[in-house]
């Protein structure tokens, strides 16, 4: 895996990053298995480039089973991040318990930019 968060600490200041509680930012295809560190308890986001935020919205995915909610815009769970040049808004959110990986169901086709946020935040 890449170093992610670096690459995100060097287009969005760190105190952002911080004060957002990021843990882990990944980029995955639907289906594949995201390692994580150690048992996260917290929100997991999908998250989009203002291109694709309509397309992404429209789009079921889910968590074992446990479908994401819409983020609702203006709460604590709307926030951007710096990414490759690109912003990428958080879209949809799942808050999960004590899990050490992630897989991600949907019938979207291509890779989607996961953010997880423990719940110290």
């Amino acid at each position: 895996m890449q170093d992610i968060k670096s690459e995100i600490n060097q287009e969005t200041p760190k105190e952002d990053i911080e004060d957002l509680g990021i843990t882990q930012v990944s980029e995955q295809k639907i289906g594949d298995e995201l390692a994580i560190s150690s048992n996260f308890s917290g929100y997991v986001y999908v998250m989009s480039t203002k291109e694709n935020i309509e397309t992404i919205r429209k789009t079921d995915f889910s968590f074992n089973n446990n479908p994401f909610k819409s983020v609702e815009k203006g709460s604590y769970h709307d926030f951007n991040i710096r990414y490759h040049g690109k912003t990428y808004f958080a879209i949809k959110q799942i808050k999960v318990e004590s899990i050490n990986s992630l897989k991600i169901s949907s019938d979207y086709t291509g890779k989607i930019l996961l953010v997880l946020r423990g719940n110290n935040s």
